[in-house]
């Protein structure tokens, strides 16, 4: 599996991981920032063919969504705002 973030191709590191469990193909980000907002593309080869699939991943920060009140917190850590899976991309054997 090889995957691409706004044209730049990624490797597993601390903060990104590309897995392939028990035949699905997941891109996992950990502990997401706004530099992590991109497009990513990502494809699975194998003799079956090749899968390719892409999401967009948009990031704002707390401090945007918080609506302040006395209590509030004062962190602007970013927040994913949608989850998405890249794909669950598996080759059909037989």
């Amino acid at each position: 599996m090889s995957c691409v973030q706004d044209g730049k191709t990624l490797t597993s590191s601390a903060h990104i991981r590309l897995e392939y469990i028990e035949g699905v193909c997941r891109l996992v980000i950990d502990s997401v920032t706004v530099d992590d907002e991109a497009e990513y593309l990502c494809e699975a080869r194998n003799e079956h063919g090749v899968a390719n699939t892409w999401a967009e991943v948009l990031v704002e920060s707390k401090a945007a969504r918080a609506r302040p009140t006395l209590a509030s917190s004062t962190s602007t850590a970013p927040a994913a705002v949608r989850r998405l899976p890249l794909a669950a991309v598996a080759a059909a054997a037989a």
